[in-house]
Parts: C-alpha cells; structure tokens; sequence
C-alpha cells in the first residue's frame, strides 16, 4: 500500500512536460552564449542548461550546511542530467535546482536558466 502511494505521490508531484537539458543558454543578442573558445575565438563548448545546473549543483558555496545525504542526492541528481534531452523531475528536485541556480549564477542567468526549466515544449501547451 504504501508504495502504491510513493507511486502516486511521484506522478502528482512531476511535471508535465520533459526538460531538455542539452539546450544552450543564448546571450542578450540571441547567440549561444560559450563555455569556452579555442585559440582564435571560436566556441568549442557551448554553454547549455545541463552545464548551468551541473556547475551550480557542485558549487562549494551552495554545500556548506548540506548533510552529506543531500550531497549524494545532489551528486545523483547531477549526474542523472549528463546529457539529458528528455529528463522529467520532481518538483522537489526542480526546487532544489532553483535555489542551486539562484545562489551560484547572477540574476541574468538565473533568469534565462529558470525560464528554461519553465518552458513547456509547444507540444505540451498546444494539449
């Protein structure tokens, strides 16, 4: 019964739609903003989603007072994103991404990472 109910309680609390955390962050002039750039300039790395929430979901400033099974449920949560393009979270977890985000990145990123993590796909409005 009980596992019935996690069950449950894990399908109320997902969202409806899929996250694609392979989606590049674009700049305030609408290109892909980069990770990093070769010798000459050019973007060798983009700078996308999963790369933002990684980053944010590591950062020391952010581990301080966690316990260390909050770090392992981050660390998994982390590594779950490696090249995710149709990942489905909890909402809990979508929270902790929030405030990870929120306290590693400016507000301009924070943003453009939230508005990512918000968007429903056309498919998933169009219902």
């Amino acid at each position: 019964m009980r596992s019935l109910f996690v069950s449950m309680l894990m399908l109320i609390s997902a969202p409806a739609w899929a996250i694609d955390f392979t989606a590049v962050l674009k700049d305030d002039d609408g290109k892909p903003m980069c990770v990093s750039a070769d010798k000459d300039g050019i973007c060798i790395r983009q700078f996308t989603l999963g790369i933002a929430v990684r980053n944010a979901l590591d950062a020391p400033a952010n581990q301080q007072s966690l316990s260390p099974e909050e770090k392992d449920r981050r660390g998994e949560l982390s590594q779950s994103l490696i090249g995710a393009t149709d990942t489905k979270l909890l909402d809990s977890d979508i929270k902790t991404i929030k405030t990870a985000i929120g306290n590693a990145y400016p507000p301009s990123i924070v943003h453009k990472v939230w508005k990512l993590l918000d968007e429903k796909p056309a498919s998933a409005t169009s219902k």
